[in-house]
């Protein structure tokens, strides 16, 4: 009915309710957006670009080796805002299977090539405090080898952020500091996507972002061959993270200026 009928628009969005009837959150009062569809559209727009269109959401179905996702809204106990955007919902031949949330959300949404929104903390060891960047970029390049009948995934992540917030006595103007903070992003981005893969393939078992698509998009011939066995073939897969990080937004986020000059890591 949803597809067949004229009325129903292709760029209708499709959310889920997380831990709560559907009925509940239309109901929820938002102040700012009286109209509950207005709040839906412009959380996705502003804060998580989800593919969670009926338009996304029907292309993923019938597109082999790939299976959909919806932005999941949750009920909050806050005054000011009544529901969230802060997680994907999983779905596996059209059912729910689970979600996933904070950065990995984030990371599942650049694997779409959506823009982030995000913020990771980053700890410099022997130095107290965290320095928070925020994610302006991650841009996933994937590639595929196929050998035979063996598949060899790769991917070329490329980061870039700006320091929001330094709670350390480093004195970022110095280049030093600036290059070792750029491997441990790439250190914590690295590992950010190995959690979320985990969870894919793992934990729920399902080909979110498309690894068989790539497949079927390269060895159509191939890919009728191991279609059948693709949901055991789908975990044993071993994905290779190649991350480039770079820090920008230095300039206006250098030492704290309530610490003493003194007191500084130069």
């Amino acid at each position: 009915m949803i597809s067949r009928n004229p009325k129903n628009r292709l760029k209708t969005r499709l959310i889920v309710a997380r831990n709560m009837k559907g009925q509940r959150l239309v109901k929820l009062q938002y102040p700012l957006d009286p109209v509950p569809g207005e709040f839906f559209r412009e959380s996705i727009k502003m804060k998580m670009n989800v593919p969670t269109t009926l338009r996304e959401i029907f292309i993923s179905s019938i597109t082999p080796g790939i299976q959909p996702v919806a932005a999941a809204f949750s009920e909050k106990k806050e005054p000011q805002m009544k529901a969230s955007l802060d997680s994907i919902a999983l779905f596996k031949n059209f059912k729910l299977i689970g979600f996933v949330e904070g950065m990995e959300a984030v990371a599942l949404n650049s694997m779409f090539g959506r823009e982030p929104t995000g913020t990771i903390g980053l700890q410099v060891k022997g130095v107290k405090g965290t320095i928070s960047v925020q994610v302006i970029e991650m841009k996933v390049t994937p590639q595929l080898r196929i050998q035979g009948s063996k598949l060899f995934y790769s991917m070329k992540v490329t980061v870039k952020g700006k320091i929001i917030d330094n709670q350390t006595n480093l004195n970022l103007s110095n280049p030093g500091h600036i290059k070792n903070l750029n491997k441990l992003l790439e250190k914590e981005v690295t590992q950010l996507y190995e959690s979320l893969f985990m969870k894919l393939q793992h934990t729920y078992k399902v080909d979110s972002i498309g690894l068989g698509a790539q497949v079927y998009r390269k060895k159509p011939k191939l890919w009728k061959q191991i279609e059948k066995d693709w949901p055991d073939l789908y975990s044993e897969q071993k994905i290779e993270w190649k991350v480039n990080a770079m820090i920008t937004g230095v300039g206006s986020a250098g030492a704290n200026l309530f610490l003493p000059e003194k007191g500084l890591i130069n």
